[in-house]
């Protein structure tokens, strides 16, 4: 009988102990494999632009823009300058030079990068003469098919209240009537290379409070509302407007 009992209690033990040496070694296998997380890792995003069309509100995979030798931007007097167009194809920028627009303040006047109509083989670049105070200027047009450079034949102020359209093919402009001193608001077509006087304020009035000849306006609330219609205030003393008008363009 006593024999009996101990046969079963040596049975007993021997179960025990095979159960526990089992489950340590699947603890000891766990504890030495690589943690692994329950959370799938995504990939990386792939880089986008960093511009949107105004119209569309969908990435721009081309771009325009001056290059000199020391990078984006102009340095008078030192730098050459070229006109580049960047290629975004999904996963990177591929950058190529469209033409050599020469040195600032030496061949060439100070180029920047100032419109690419979307409808149009033709970029448009603002300018300035360097060492010259206002740093007087204007527009010039490059053609994507011949690679010509000319300048438009309308005035433009580098430092006047400018808007230019969503499809960046017109511009609004505030100048001044060199007679009379009173200020226009002009329509400059860069592709049509025209220039139409839309409103003529008379003396006293303004389209802008706050301007200085080498400084910004403080304000001015001149826009494009969209591609046909252009939204400007009217400014006697003050900031706050005393009128404000909507045109609408063909």
């Amino acid at each position: 009988m006593n024999r009996g009992f101990a046969n079963i209690a040596l049975i007993i033990a021997l179960v025990v102990a095979i159960i526990g040496g089992a489950s340590y070694w699947a603890w000891s296998q766990k504890s030495s494999a690589p943690e692994t997380s329950a959370t799938t890792k995504l990939p990386s995003p792939q880089p986008k632009p960093n511009v949107t069309n105004q119209v569309s509100n969908q990435p721009i995979k081309t771009q325009y823009d001056v290059e000199t030798d020391g990078g984006f931007g102009n340095v008078c007097g030192t730098s050459t300058q070229r006109l580049v167009r960047a290629t975004f194809d999904g996963k990177k920028w591929a950058t190529t030079t469209l033409s050599e627009l020469g040195t600032p303040g030496k061949d060439a006047p100070l180029y920047w990068f100032f419109s690419a109509p979307t409808k149009s083989n033709l970029i448009f670049l603002g300018s300035a003469h360097c060492f010259t105070e206002g740093g007087g200027g204007g527009i010039w047009s490059y053609s994507l098919k011949t690679g010509a450079l000319d300048a438009l034949s309308f005035p433009y102020g580098n430092r006047a209240p400018t808007d230019v359209s969503p499809d960046g093919a017109r511009v609004v402009q505030v100048q001044a009537d060199i007679r009379s001193e009173n200020q226009t608001l002009s329509l400059l077509d860069l592709v049509k290379n025209t220039s139409t006087v839309l409103v003529t304020l008379p003396q006293g009035k303004h389209f802008e409070f706050g301007c200085e000849p080498l400084s910004p306006c403080t304000t001015s609330s001149l826009h494009w509302v969209d591609n046909s219609t252009v939204e400007y205030s009217v400014y006697e003393s003050s900031q706050t407007p005393i009128e404000t008008h909507r045109i609408n363009l063909p």
